[in-house]
């Protein structure tokens, strides 16, 4: 028997390709969020951007489209409540019935100093956005990211976390001098953790994770 199908199967387009896929990137507006949705559109999926700015959404998806082969919409969104990530994901299901890729992109943070950190600011609204975001996100489109999924091509879901996840200093360079990131670099932290939470529990559906930690954060 020819084994021409087994070789066809490992070619880069076979192995990497995500042409007609579909994919929902929160924080797509700008920075990370914006270059990840590129890369996807670029190479034939179907990509929804989420964020709280209409005008920077409008431009980036206008911009992205211009010359990508495969199409950006948006969606107004703020995922810093378990409310607002349900409203994204409802408008994501009123436009399509399968998702191939999460990228839960969004995150924020905050700076000040030691003996005068803000609870509402510095610590509630950055572990909203940056964790709880993330299992909201993932809960409500579980099944659309199972559905038609199996082992050979899963659900696929990325979450982006920080090398600030790792670092113990949080007086430095995400921060002005005198003030510190303890709350950023937490929740970064509770994001890995969180990553192998999700991946162990949704792995019998066919759903696959990936941390992601860029050099340089694009979340100030």
């Amino acid at each position: 028997m020819s084994s021409k199908p087994v070789y066809d199967e490992l070619s880069i387009s076979s192995l990497f390709t995500v042409k007609g896929k579909i994919a929902l990137v929160t924080g797509g507006g700008s920075g990370i969020g914006k270059m990840i949705a590129s890369g996807f559109a670029h190479n034939g999926a179907t990509v929804y951007i989420a964020a709280r700015k209409e005008k920077q959404l409008q431009e980036a998806a206008n911009e992205i489209n211009e010359t990508a082969s495969g199409k950006v919409h948006y969606i107004v969104a703020n995922v810093a409540n378990k409310a607002g990530c349900d409203a994204l994901i409802a408008e994501f299901k009123k436009r399509e019935s399968k998702l191939h890729i999460l990228v839960n992109n969004s995150g924020i943070t905050w700076g000040a100093p030691f003996t005068d950190f803000p609870e509402a600011k510095g610590w509630d609204n950055i572990m909203a956005v940056n964790v709880k975001s993330i299992f909201y996100m993932t809960a409500g489109l579980a099944d659309l990211l199972a559905k038609d999924a199996n082992n050979q091509d899963p659900g696929r879901v990325i979450n982006i976390s920080s090398t600030s996840s790792v670092e113990a200093e949080s007086e430095g360079a995400l921060s002005d001098e005198g003030n510190g990131v303890w709350s950023y670099n937490t929740s970064k932290a509770a994001v890995n953790h969180l990553t192998s939470q999700l991946a162990i529990t949704l792995v019998r559906r066919h759903i696959t994770y990936v941390p992601k930690s860029p050099r340089i954060s694009s979340h100030h």
